[in-house]
């Protein structure tokens, strides 16, 4: 179910076009993309077409026709340190966190950035990732033990 984003309130708020009318219920992930982008080889050959994940959203308010969606954050451990180095009463503390986003090692020289940037735009596309159905639990079979029968005149 392709949607796209139709506003930023702000870096955590982005509203899709797509609702409840649309099966999105709370806590639906959607992949944001880029337009395509052209690949092409060495020799001119049209490749194919690229989009760039440039983030996944959770919806966190869905209403009839439109879905408010923030990001995911990721836990990172904050180090206990004092000024003379670790807390040594650190271990007895519980263990405190923070919300950082997540980054590539990359070797600069080989970025090429794409014209429309990874910044997340008006009329970027929005795709529902669907959860793939639940296995439906094996038959029953009834627990015979050794000599039982299991009452079967056959």
């Amino acid at each position: 179910m392709p949607g796209h984003v139709i506003r930023i309130f702000d870096k955590q708020r982005v509203v899709i076009d797509l609702g409840e009318h649309d099966g999105v219920v709370r806590g639906t992930e959607f992949d944001l993309y880029s337009p395509p982008t052209t690949i092409t080889g060495l020799d001119d050959e049209n490749l194919g077409e690229y989009r760039l994940l440039k983030a996944t959203v959770r919806a966190v308010e869905v209403h009839e026709r439109f879905t408010v969606a923030s990001p995911p954050s990721r836990r990172e451990r904050i180090a206990e340190n004092t000024r003379s180095g670790q807390d040594p009463f650190s271990l007895f503390r519980p263990a405190r966190y923070r919300s950082v986003p997540g980054e590539l090692a990359v070797d600069r020289q080989n970025v090429e950035p794409l014209e429309t940037g990874s910044l997340v735009a008006v009329g970027d596309l929005a795709v529902a990732r669907v959860p793939p159905p639940e296995p439906s639990p094996p038959a029953a079979r009834s627990q015979l033990h050794p000599g039982e029968t299991s009452g079967d005149p056959s």
